[in-house]
């Protein structure tokens, strides 16, 4: 297992491939490297991809400090120094969706398309707080509230997978569940306690500029990150193209893994080489059709990928 010291930590990673485009991904809270184990079993021979451990996550060490968004983004920083890459496509689930988001606003100079996976929402969360829930069942199924009850599971592995099985619902079939909710039980009180501080307070302090091209995936059954909170974003990221799947919950990556990474990688190919229109793949698997597209997602993101690039 590789590592890379930093900060006075170490942290762990995962890579696979030996191509030319570079990917890097981030993980979300209570969760680790492996939420991506099958976009890194099944990569195209073009790619290289990392897929690295927070602190306080996976295997990499747990400090008691360092759970702040500046400390995390230099986390990320030195990690992309390590491997060296000076540009990269970048993909972030859940809270890691926060951390790409400000990574891209500090150095939109290294980031060559952005993948937002059920992420914080640019506005961030801590007004959800303040809304009141509608009925009964949201009230109780109310992102404050999801976050707030996994922070006192903590050790209670029963617990953690339940809540795993109802944030996503379609993951089950996946081989390798158990890992996850392994990597949640193991993940340090330190960093409970810091990401939840994290996602009560951050928001994304300039989301104009994120120039590079943004594909944001999201499920309408996700009961963490509700649906129409991240419907905004679009209009608020100036290249964003925004893709709903009507029967899936928080880990589109997990419940619907050949879809979501034929989406991912003809979106960032598309990103790669967008004179080649006619033979781009279609972007959208026949067994996934999203519920918000008022035209073929192939021709949007080839409109304003042109528009970008010209």
């Amino acid at each position: 297992m590789p590592y890379f010291n930093h900060d006075k930590i170490k942290l762990h990673y995962e890579t696979k491939g030996s191509g030319s485009i570079a990917i890097i991904f981030i993980h979300g809270n209570f969760a680790s490297w492996r939420w991506w184990e099958p976009q890194l079993s099944n990569l195209p021979a073009e790619y290289s991809a990392y897929a690295p451990d927070l602190r306080g996550c996976g295997d990499s060490d747990k400090p008691e400090s360092g759970y702040d968004i500046g400390t995390l983004i230099g986390d990320l920083e030195a990690f992309a120094a390590h491997i060296g890459v000076a540009k990269f496509h970048l993909v972030g689930h859940s809270l890691g969706g926060a951390l790409v988001q400000e990574f891209s606003c500090r150095f939109p100079e290294k980031v060559l398309s952005l993948t937002l996976v059920a992420p914080v929402p640019a506005s961030g969360l801590a007004k959800l707080h303040d809304k009141k829930p509608e009925t009964f069942l949201g009230h109780y199924l109310s992102p404050d509230r999801i976050f707030g009850a996994l922070s006192h599971l903590k050790m209670q592995r029963p617990l953690l997978k339940l809540g795993f099985q109802k944030s996503m619902p379609s993951s089950e079939h996946w081989s390798e569940f158990e890992s996850l909710v392994d990597s949640a039980a193991n993940m340090s009180p330190y960093a409970f306690k810091g990401f939840l501080s994290l996602l009560e307070n951050w928001q994304n302090p300039a989301p104009e500029r994120i120039t590079c091209p943004v594909l944001l995936i999201h499920g309408a059954l996700d009961p963490v990150i509700p649906a129409n909170e991240l419907i905004p974003m679009e209009k608020q990221l100036p290249n964003c193209q925004r893709i709903c799947w009507p029967s899936i919950g928080h880990a589109p990556q997990l419940e619907r893994p050949k879809g979501f990474s034929t989406l991912l990688f003809n979106f960032i190919h598309a990103t790669e080489k967008p004179e080649e229109d006619g033979v781009l793949l279609p972007l959208i698997p026949e067994e996934v059709i999203p519920d918000s597209l008022p035209t073929p997602i192939t021709q949007r993101i080839i409109q304003w990928l042109k528009k970008r690039f010209k």
